[in-house]
């Protein structure tokens, strides 16, 4: 457009130094009135997307201020209870820990008992016939 507009001026200027025919100037003030209608046409669409830009501009700001606000707070909430839940497994863990140790010390202390019972047990270690069992 920028350029056609150029070449009519150029059209204009020429027209300007040789005498054109009333019909010749009648068709490049019609081509220079066609473009001065585009041009409005185009700022005027123009104006309209900058007054869609702000009304866009508007609306998202109304849907992401509650929004974005209530996310935020979400995630916040769910990174402190995954927080407490890790947390709350390693001590969990730890529990375990010390109570697989206990039951090990405790299986080791019943192991020795079973041991001392096998060596008195008359199935594993019958006394000969005739003597003191006592």
């Amino acid at each position: 457009m920028v350029n056609q507009f150029n070449e009519n001026n150029k059209l204009i200027k020429e027209s300007n130094k040789v005498p054109k025919s009333e019909k010749e100037m009648a068709e490049l003030i019609r081509r220079n009135k066609e473009i001065q209608d585009d041009c409005k046409k185009i700022d005027d669409m123009i104006n309209a997307g900058k007054v869609f830009a702000v009304d866009i501009n508007e609306r998202l700001d109304a849907l992401l201020d509650p929004t974005i606000y209530n996310i935020k707070d979400k995630y916040t909430d769910k990174n402190q209870a995954i927080d407490e839940c890790d947390e709350l497994f390693d001590r969990a863990n730890a529990t375990i820990d010390r109570l697989d140790g206990t039951c090990e010390a405790q299986l080791e202390k019943l192991e020795g008992i079973i041991v001392k019972l096998d060596t008195v047990n008359p199935v594993n270690n019958p006394s000969p016939a005739g003597e003191d069992n006592s």
